[in-house]
C-alpha cells in the first residue's frame, strides 16, 4: 500500500518527524510502508475473544434456505391436520363448482367448459393429496417410538407437560376476552334493569344477568377449560404408539400409508374430539345462539350435502334450490309472528331434505356414498331441530329489551352490540380450543421431539460453517447476514405454531421475517465492513508514519 504524506494527505496532522520539518519533503515526494494488519496476526487473548465469539454465534443457523426445510417439515407443521383441511376444503370447493358447472352443460361458455374439465381433473388429485397431511404422523410417531425405545420417554413426558400450557395458551386468552364481553353485557342489562318501572321487566333482566355469569363460570371460565384440557391430555397418552401401529405393523409404512387419505393423527382422535365439540356447542347454545350463527352452520351442511346431488337429476337440483330458499327466508324473519314462521320454514325444511334423501336412496351412483350422505343429512336434522335453534339467554335479554325499550332504542341498540361481541369472541374461544385440541393431540404423538431436532440440526450444520469462516470478520458477517435472520424466521414460525396459525403462514410469515432480518443483517454488515476498512487504514497509516519515525531517528543517530 502507498501512504501519500502530501499536503493533500488527511492524516497529516499526525505526522511529525524527528530532526526534520514537514517542508524538508517535497509536496509531490511519497514513501512507501508495507501494510501489516494486527488482527490479521491473533494474539493468545483475541484466540479466547474468538472462542466466546463461536459461543455466541454457535446457535446460528447456516443460510436462509434452511428455513425452508425447518418451517416445511419441523416446525410450521405444513403437512399436518392444517394442511389436511386445506386440502379437504380444496376438494368440497371443486366438487360444488363441477355441481354448479353440470346443471346446465349446453349454456356454458367455452371458457366454463374448460373451467369444468380442469375442475373435473383436478377433483381426484385433491383427494389424494389429502394423504401427504401423514408426514407429520409418520416423522412423530416414528420418532417418539425409537427415543422410548432410547430411553427418553421420561424427559419427553416432562416437555410435553411445560408445553402443553404454550399450546393452549391462546385458547385461555380467548376465553379470558369472551369472560370480559360477557361482564359487560350482564353490567349493562343490569344497568337497564335499574332504569325501569316495571318490576316484572326488572327481575327477569336480572335473573338473565345471573343466569349467563354462573353458566359461563361453569362451562366457559379459563378453569373449566383448564380442566378439560388436563383430562383430554392425559387421556390422548400412548396416541403415539397406535399412530405408529397403524403405519408401520403389518405390512410396513408404504402398503399402511396408501389407506389413508386423511391425517391419521386427528381420524384416531375424531371421536373424542366430536364428543367435546357437543358438549361446548350444547351450552353455548343455551348460553348465546342467534340467528345468524344457525344459518352459517346449517348453510356449511346443505353445502357439504349438494356435493353428492347429479346435476342431470333436476328434481334433485330443483330440491337444493328450494333448500336455499327457505334458509335465505330463515335468516331475515323478524317481527312478533317470528316463532311462529320459523317453526313452519323448519318444518319445509324438514320435508324438502326428506324427499332429497328418498332420491339418494334411488340414485345407484351414489350406492357407496348412501353412509356419508345419510351423515350429513342427520346433522342437518339436528341442525334444524329445536333444542339447536332455540335462542340463547343472551338473545331472550335482548328480545326483552327490544318489547321493553323499542327495536330503534338506544338501550336495544348498545345491548345487541354487546351481544354480537359476546356470540363472536365466544365462537372463537370455542373454535380456538378445538384445534388445540388437534395440537395436544399432536403434541402426545412426538412433535416436541422432532421439533426440537428440528432446531438442533440446521444449528449444528450453522455452526460448522460459521467456525470454518476465514477470520474473525467473516464470523461476524455470517452472524449478522445468515444466523440473525435465520433465528428471527425460525422464532416467528415456531411462535406461530403454537398459537394454532397455519402450516402456509407460518412458513410464509416465517420467511417474511428472515427475509427483512437478512437485509437488515447485510447493512449492519456493510456498516461493519466501513468501519473495518477505516480501521485497518488508519492503523496502517499509524504504522508506516511510526516505521519512518524510527528510521529517521536512527538516521539523525549517525
Amino acid at each position: 500500500m502507498t501512504v501519500n504524506f502530501s499536503k493533500n494527505n488527511p492524516y497529516t496532522g499526525f505526522i511529525q518527524i524527528s530532526g526534520q520539518s514537514q517542508n524538508g519533503l517535497s509536496p509531490a515526494s511519497t514513501i512507501s510502508a508495507a501494510s501489516v494488519k494486527v488482527s490479521d496476526v491473533p494474539s493468545e487473548k483475541e484466540n479466547k475473544n474468538n472462542k466466546k465469539l463461536f459461543g455466541i454465534i454457535g446457535i446460528s443457523v447456516g443460510s436462509v434456505a434452511l428455513l425452508s426445510l425447518i418451517g416445511l417439515f419441523t416446525l410450521s407443521k405444513g403437512f399436518s391436520s392444517g394442511f389436511s383441511k386445506k386440502v379437504s376444503k380444496w376438494s368440497r370447493n371443486l366438487q360444488k363448482k363441477i355441481y354448479n358447472l353440470s346443471q346446465d352443460t349446453k349454456e356454458l361458455t367455452l371458457y366454463q367448459k374448460i373451467k369444468l374439465k380442469i375442475s373435473k381433473a383436478l377433483q381426484p388429485m385433491a383427494d389424494s393429496m389429502q394423504s401427504a397431511s401423514n408426514i407429520s404422523a409418520i416423522k412423530d410417531s416414528w420418532a417418539r417410538h425409537w427415543l422410548k425405545k432410547l430411553g427418553f420417554e421420561p424427559v419427553i413426558v416432562k416437555l410435553n407437560k411445560a408445553f402443553k400450557g404454550v399450546v393452549t395458551k391462546n385458547t385461555r386468552d380467548y376465553y379470558t376476552k369472551s369472560e370480559s364481553a360477557n361482564l359487560k353485557f350482564c353490567s349493562y342489562i343490569e344497568d337497564l334493569a335499574k332504569q325501569t318501572g316495571d318490576t316484572q321487566v326488572k327481575e327477569k333482566l336480572l335473573e338473565y344477568s345471573n343466569s349467563m355469569k354462573k353458566l359461563f363460570k361453569d362451562n366457559f371460565s379459563t378453569a373449566e377449560h383448564f380442566q378439560r384440557t388436563e383430562k383430554a391430555f392425559k387421556e390422548m397418552y400412548g396416541l403415539d404408539e397406535a399412530v405408529y401401529e397403524k403405519l408401520f405393523s403389518q405390512g410396513g409404512l408404504l402398503k399402511n400409508v396408501k389407506k389413508y387419505k386423511t391425517y391419521i393423527t386427528t381420524d384416531l382422535v375424531a371421536s373424542e374430539k366430536k364428543a367435546l365439540s357437543k358438549i361446548l356447542s350444547q351450552n353455548k347454545n343455551i348460553f348465546s345462539n342467534n340467528i345468524s350463527d344457525n344459518y352459517e352452520k346449517i348453510k356449511q351442511i346443505v353445502g357439504e350435502i349438494e356435493i353428492f346431488v347429479d346435476p342431470g337429476n333436476k328434481h334433485a337440483v330443483n330440491l337444493i334450490k328450494d333448500i336455499n330458499k327457505s334458509l335465505d327466508e330463515y335468516k331475515t324473519v323478524s317481527g312478533p309472528q317470528e316463532a311462529e314462521i320459523r317453526s313452519k320454514i323448519y318444518k319445509k325444511l324438514s320435508s324438502e331434505m326428506k324427499n332429497l334423501s328418498a332420491i339418494f336412496k334411488a340414485d345407484r351412483q351414489n350406492a357407496d356414498k348412501i353412509n356419508s350422505i345419510n351423515i350429513k343429512i342427520n346433522e342437518f336434522n339436528k341442525a334444524i331441530s329445536e333444542e339447536s335453534t332455540k335462542k340463547g339467554l343472551a338473545q331472550d335479554a335482548l328480545t326483552l329489551i327490544k318489547e321493553k325499550f323499542g327495536k330503534d332504542s338506544v338501550q336495544y341498540k348498545q345491548a345487541k352490540q354487546y351481544a354480537g361481541n359476546l356470540n363472536n369472541s365466544l365462537n372463537t374461544a370455542i373454535s380456538s380450543e378445538l384445534n388445540s385440541f388437534e395440537k395436544l393431540a399432536e403434541l402426545q404423538v412426538g412433535s416436541l421431539p422432532t421439533d426440537i431436532l428440528g432446531i438442533l440440526g440446521p444449528t449444528a450444520l450453522g455452526t460448522f460453517l460459521v467456525v470454518n469462516s476465514k477470520d474473525k470478520h467473516e464470523r461476524i458477517g455470517k452472524t449478522f447476514t445468515q444466523g440473525i435472520p435465520i433465528l428471527g424466521g425460525v422464532a416467528t414460525s415456531y411462535y406461530g405454531m403454537t398459537r394454532g396459525w397455519t402450516g402456509a403462514k407460518n412458513l410464509f410469515l416465517g420467511l417474511g421475517i428472515g427475509y427483512v432480518l437478512n437485509l437488515l443483517g447485510t447493512k449492519a454488515n456493510d456498516l461493519y465492513v466501513k468501519y473495518i476498512e477505516k480501521q485497518n487504514l488508519m492503523k496502517t497509516t499509524y504504522d508506516a508514519w511510526n516505521k519512518l519515525q524510527h528510521k529517521n531517528t536512527a538516521t539523525a543517530g549517525k
